[in-house]
């Protein structure tokens, strides 16, 4: 779990550097970094329950990992009908 937490923030960290040059991101970067941080949050949800015996932190777990679950599968139908990916990435979206 450590490990997928540290990729992501190293991706995030990564399109971040490349947010600082004059090159503007695509929208398929933009996509990929909106992902990354809602599965990090999952991510977090996920270990807040499992790693938590305060009932109170494992319901915000739980209502987060929910809550990400929900706004990923959202923005996903949204990206589907708004941007257009080329195919293998279009293919790749859930």
């Amino acid at each position: 779990m450590k490990k997928i937490l540290m990729l992501v923030i190293a991706l995030i960290v990564a399109s971040l550097e490349a947010a600082a040059e004059p090159k503007a991101l695509s929208d398929a970067e933009i996509v990929g970094i909106v992902l990354a941080v809602n599965q990090a949050e999952i991510n977090g949800g996920i270990l807040a329950q499992s790693a938590s015996s305060n009932p109170e932190v494992k319901a915000f777990g739980h209502r987060l990992t929910e809550e990400h679950n929900d706004s990923t599968s959202q923005f996903n139908d949204w990206a589907k009908n708004t941007i257009s990916f080329p195919g293998a990435i279009q293919s790749a979206i859930p």
